[in-house]
């Protein structure tokens, strides 16, 4: 589906989608948080030193702005908690001053000095939390906001109908999977941490199963190319390893003699030779390159 089909989706904000690789609504679903932000309302009575909490507030007195230089602001206002004022401190959020007023309630996310009475916040919301929430962290596209990442990927999923299970049956019974839509919503819009962590274990289950797939697609593809026979001379291959100073081992010889096959079969090679430092790897392959050579190749 296009991305001119979701709500709040625009030409500028399609190019800025397009510049991170999102080209259509199913690119976005699959556009995954990188981590979750558990908010927990707490008391400040609670707050311990150096620790980030969030607290239900109030404003008590309209905020100010300070700049100590071009680009560095500091918001400050007092605000009350759990019966007691102190003073909070933003930096450089000076365009939130708009959104506030005396009496308007709001969640804070930062830390409590208690010896200087101050709250540092890194996040304000502008409504108090009652409950514990689960709050996805995207990493964020340029010319995009977070508040308007967060409506469009919403508009999403509600315009998307059919979610495609492309996991086999048998696998989703014998796992106990969530379904393609199920894991979907969990994954954006967690209201459980032991269900999210199900979902993100299937998604990540299906992006490996899709790769493997691919995978084995490709050497099923390779394995009905006709390649060229080689005739190699094995009499020279079995002399020049006679003439080695040191006996092969066990897996070089197999290295050798998988390799042979290849060479031997009308199938294209197509083999990573794997080992440690030092384990023969470069004996296996001179070998092989000498019987390209002896093939006339």
């Amino acid at each position: 589906m296009d991305l001119m089909h979701i709500k709040g989706v625009g030409e500028k904000v399609q190019e800025s989608f397009y510049q991170a690789g999102i080209y259509s609504v199913e690119d976005l679903l699959s556009y995954y948080p990188y981590r979750y932000q558990v908010l927990e309302p707490q008391e400040l009575i609670d707050a311990q030193e150096d620790v980030v909490i969030g607290i239900n507030a109030t404003i008590s007195d309209l905020p100010k702005i300070f700049y100590l230089r071009k680009n560095f602001s500091i918001l400050r206002f007092t605000a009350e908690a759990s019966g007691k004022k102190m003073k909070v401190v933003l930096f450089n959020r000076a365009y939130l001053k708009t959104h506030m007023s005396i009496g308007k309630e709001i969640f804070m996310i930062g830390k409590y000095e208690a010896k200087k009475n101050t709250f540092t916040a890194n996040e304000i919301k502008f409504s108090p939390l009652k409950e514990t929430k689960i709050v996805p962290i995207y990493h964020m596209i340029k010319g995009i906001k977070k508040q308007t990442f967060e409506k469009i990927m919403a508009n999403a999923f509600q315009e998307v109908t059919d979610f495609p299970e492309l996991l086999p049956q048998e696998v989703l019974k014998k796992h106990s999977f969530l379904s393609k839509k199920e894991s979907l919503q969990q994954v954006h819009f967690p209201n459980e941490m032991d269900l999210t962590l199900l979902a993100r274990n299937r998604m990540i289950y299906e992006e490996l199963f899709e790769f493997m797939f691919k995978i084995e697609y490709l050497k099923h593809l390779k394995e009905q190319e006709v390649g060229i026979a080689k005739q190699v001379d094995q009499k020279k291959i079995k002399a020049f390893l006679s003439s080695l100073p040191f006996f092969l081992t066990k897996d070089q010889e197999k290295g050798i003699l998988d390799g042979l096959k290849d060479l031997t079969s009308p199938k294209r090679m197509n083999r990573l030779l794997l080992g440690d430092v030092g384990s023969g790897k470069t004996i296996v392959a001179t070998t092989l390159m000498y019987a390209n050579f002896l093939a006339g190749y």
